[in-house]
């Protein structure tokens, strides 16, 4: 993962009311892909974004037919509760795959 975004979202985890406003996993998502958006924009490529973290998720919890965040939604019961399984699930991720 780029060190700019895993530093984005170590920021993220405990001062996300700064960047965006409350605990919402569908906030957080917009915002990291308004960030690569952003990065592409300025570099010319879209920086490394957690490469197969979709299907990761996917594959855990039996869902291949929606985005991580909906999984994560559906998984935790609301919106806040899935930000937090977010990073549940991201330091799983990264202890597997990094």
């Amino acid at each position: 993962m780029d060190k700019d975004f895993h530093n984005l979202l170590n920021l993220m985890k405990n001062r996300y009311h700064l960047l965006i406003g409350k605990k919402s996993i569908k906030l957080l998502s917009t915002y990291l892909y308004g960030y690569m958006h952003c990065m592409h924009d300025r570099d010319g490529v879209f920086p490394e974004f957690l490469s197969g973290f979709q299907e990761f998720i996917a594959e855990r919890y039996g869902n291949l037919h929606r985005h991580w965040s909906n999984i994560l939604i559906k998984t935790a019961g609301s919106d806040s509760a899935a930000f937090d399984l977010f990073y549940s699930e991201l330091e799983k991720y990264l202890a597997t795959f990094h």
